[in-house]
């Protein structure tokens, strides 16, 4: 087995000076570091139990040390590579089918030549539950030896349980877990940086999973920088993955930060993998990232500006989808008309809480604002989805698109939607001029589209 540590597995942070032969004659390696702010990260990484967080029904593992003040409890799982543990499962069974395996691990990706034959800790467990007091109680066996003796029990009051999710998102401690990862016939020791939260926003049918859920988080991003021209250009990257610190094609989000000489930002934009991105007047591809998001290659493809992207400034990727009537759906074809893309989930508290503010702006803009919401849910929630927008007069176009589609052209990965809800608001143009995340933001966007349709009628006069 190979062990690797993080210091060893990350390169040291390097400032790349580069002049106008080598933009134009080779490709761009940017090295990067580790970076834990509980602040900056606005989109991490949420581990639902349909994405790597679930009860674990696994009797044989012997745990131990779990207090005795813990009166109700469930045991939960992390785990850090699904495919794995499908992968194990179909080694010890001659009988499983190998075309039920490919099934299985197909939306991750993954391909038996990255996983390990042997079995492997990708999988890092915790105790949540109440304790004699009714307090929420929350244990990660952080070492992962199966022992929670050793491991810090961290109890929530319930004055703390109504903080506001900011507040709460502040004070959570972070854990730093050890697990291991297998890549290309290799196992690696990994360590990772988490927040687990004794409140969540996903509703689930299991009535267990509901009263002990929690919210798992990565802490982590990486970060690089270089110099080109008389720009300075700084790079923040996280992972969609689960978790979120393994880093592909499909789930890298890279924002690019540009600085002029004295160090104000002059520039920001968010891409992901394969994007066209315009440095220094030169035009540059995202074209590729290391597993463990080390490094990232830009590739030179000429001179001139990028156009689309996922943030705002950047033109918004086309949407062709079906609406929930049948119909086909085109974002292209409403050029002319501002457009508001709502990212949603009928399991998602804080989006049912937005509907509200998406109803007055299609009112107030009726005929100049076309809403469309897109539902990221799971087909057997389809019901619940036509209840809620008829219950919330949600009268314009919905789009649904599956949680469990990882396509990289999927329309959730197309615009890298990690958190809930998300609202991008394009003008008639199709440049993105706002993006928003989480509940309250109503407001902003309003302002945002105000000042753009006033700016746009100065203009026609």
């Amino acid at each position: 087995m190979k062990k690797i540590s993080k210091t060893s597995l990350l390169f040291s942070f390097i400032v790349f000076t580069i002049n106008a032969y080598c933009q134009h004659s080779s490709s761009l390696l940017v090295s990067l570091q580790t970076s834990i702010d509980k602040e900056a990260i606005t989109n991490n990484v949420m581990m639902e139990m349909m994405d790597g967080l679930s009860i674990n029904h696994n009797r044989s593992i012997p745990f131990t040390g779990i207090p005795v003040s813990i009166k109700e409890k469930v045991m939960m799982q992390v785990d850090f590579q699904p495919p794995q543990y499908y992968f194990e499962y179909y080694v010890a069974h001659p009988d499983y089918a190998v075309r039920d395996l490919m099934s299985q691990i197909g939306p991750w990706h993954a391909d038996t030549t990255q996983l390990s034959r042997k079995p492997i800790k990708h999988v890092v467990y915790l105790v949540s539950g109440l304790d004699h007091l009714g307090n929420r109680v929350i244990i990660v066996d952080a070492n992962n030896n199966h022992d929670f003796s050793d491991d810090k029990m961290m109890v929530y009051d319930s004055a703390f349980l109504r903080k506001g999710d900011k507040e709460i998102r502040a004070l959570l401690p972070t854990n730093t877990v050890n697990f291991q990862y297998a890549s290309h016939g290799q196992v690696y020791d990994m360590t990772c940086n988490l927040q687990v939260s004794p409140i969540s926003p996903m509703r689930t049918s299991d009535s267990l999973f509901e009263k002990f859920k929690v919210q798992v988080i990565t802490n982590e991003i990486r970060q690089g920088a270089f110099v080109m021209g008389t720009s300075n250009y700084s790079i923040d990257i996280f992972s969609r993955n689960k978790p979120g610190i393994i880093f592909d094609s499909v789930s890298t989000v890279v924002d690019i930060i540009e600085k002029n000489g004295s160090g104000r930002v002059i520039g920001k934009a968010r891409h992901i993998i394969g994007d066209t991105v315009s440095l220094n007047k030169n035009k540059y591809v995202l074209s590729g990232v290391s597993v463990f998001g080390d490094t990232l290659k830009l590739s030179y493809v000429g001179s001139g500006p990028a156009t689309y992207g996922i943030d705002t400034g950047t033109m918004a990727y086309n949407i062709e989808a079906v609406d929930f009537n049948g119909n086909e759906f085109n974002l292209q074809k409403l050029r002319g008309k501002f457009v508001l893309i709502d990212f949603w989930g009928s399991w998602c508290t804080p989006c049912i809480q937005s509907i509200p503010d998406l109803v007055d702006i299609a009112k107030k803009y009726k005929g100049e604002v076309q809403v469309v919401s897109i539902a990221v849910d799971v087909p057997g929630n389809m019901p619940t989805l036509k209840k809620i927008i008829a219950e919330q007069q949600m009268e314009w176009l919905h789009i649904f698109q599956s949680r469990t589609d990882l396509d990289k052209k999927a329309i959730v990965n197309k615009f890298q939607i990690s958190a809930f809800p998300t609202q991008i608001l394009v003008d008639p143009e199709g440049k993105i001029i706002c993006r928003e995340v989480g509940t309250g933001k109503g407001r902003y966007v309003n302002k945002v589209l105000a000042a753009a349709m006033a700016k746009r009628s100065k203009a026609s006069n």
